[in-house]
């Protein structure tokens, strides 16, 4: 099943005529094979959401790639670099 997480972050001061927003999207697929393995993740889609160019859930290789493969890391690197 595919799927894409997305994060929208907004930003607005008194010199802008509206919102500036800067997407962030990850996808991928869903696998439920792994559900049952960790009881520690901290966000349950950590263990279902399988991105594109990966074998398996971010979970499993969270310490070296979590920034690489988190739609929120990838919203707020756009909003730095337009900052």
């Amino acid at each position: 099943m595919r799927a894409r997480f997305q994060c929208v972050l907004s930003y607005m001061d008194s010199t802008l005529p509206e919102p500036v927003q800067f997407v962030g999207e990850v996808e991928g697929r869903l696998d439920f094979s792994h559900i049952q393995q960790a009881e520690d993740a901290k966000l349950p889609y950590d263990l279902i959401f399988v991105p594109d160019g990966m074998d398996e859930p971010v979970y499993f290789d969270m310490q070296s790639r979590n920034d690489e493969y988190n739609h929120r890391v990838r919203a707020t690197r756009k909003f730095v670099s337009w900052y």
